[in-house]
């Protein structure tokens, strides 16, 4: 999303963004100082991970959960030197301390309720797979116009193909530790990864949530 949104909004000159140039463009509040959030002038766009009221407007990404967690699981493994299985990962008790996804997106569903104007929910299979108008609501969304030539050069050069192969030319480094932050990409992962008594469980706390966003069973 931050590279579809870069090269459709920003990138005008249509020069070759790499992950390292993240910040330059849509920094993280996660990342980035706050003094250099605040030198950015005119309309400005910031990665976050919170639903905050104090947002003026907000595009939500949302996962299969289920992926989610697989694809978090190898970025615990890459980062942080997990050496467990998948089970032991879901079951380790240091998972929760990130936050359940259920009440991740309940807190962007209760938002919207409130804020039906200041929010979007974007779901990840469909910026994978219907990209272009996908994309078109986003930027509607934000007010925020580009050409049709501009938004199929931003479409191509974000793809993930891409992405993985700027990633094979370019090693993206997390916490001094060289990390293959673009694995896959796909949905549908999780039933390789999820046993019986997983899938149970997950669906036990937001079962409700994966069928409002039509997530497969």
């Amino acid at each position: 999303m931050r590279f579809l949104l870069i090269n459709s909004v920003f990138n005008k000159d249509k020069s070759l963004v790499s992950y390292n140039d993240l910040e330059k463009y849509i920094p993280s509040i996660h990342r980035s100082s706050k003094a250099d959030i605040d030198n950015i002038k005119g309309f400005r766009i910031i990665k976050s991970h919170f639903v905050k009221k104090e947002y003026p407007k907000i595009v939500y990404l949302i996962r299969d959960g289920r992926d989610a967690l697989v694809s978090y699981y190898f970025f615990q493994k890459d980062v942080y030197d997990f050496q467990g299985t998948f089970a032991e990962f879901y079951f380790h008790e240091g998972y929760g301390k990130i936050g359940s996804w259920d009440k991740h997106v309940k807190k962007a569903l209760d938002y919207q309720i409130n804020n039906p104007d200041n929010i979007i929910i974007i779901r990840y299979e469909d910026l994978i797979n219907d990209t272009e108008n996908t994309l078109i609501n986003v930027l509607n969304f934000l007010g925020q116009k580009t050409t049709p030539k501009q938004l199929a050069w931003a479409i191509e050069n974000s793809s993930f193909h891409k992405l993985q192969k700027m990633q094979s030319e370019e090693a993206i480094v997390i916490d001094d530790k060289n990390v293959n932050f673009f694995r896959k990409g796909r949905s549908n992962q999780w039933p390789s990864y999820f046993t019986e008594k997983m899938l149970l469980d997950f669906e036990l706390k937001a079962g409700d949530i994966l069928n409002q966003f039509k997530y497969s069973n």
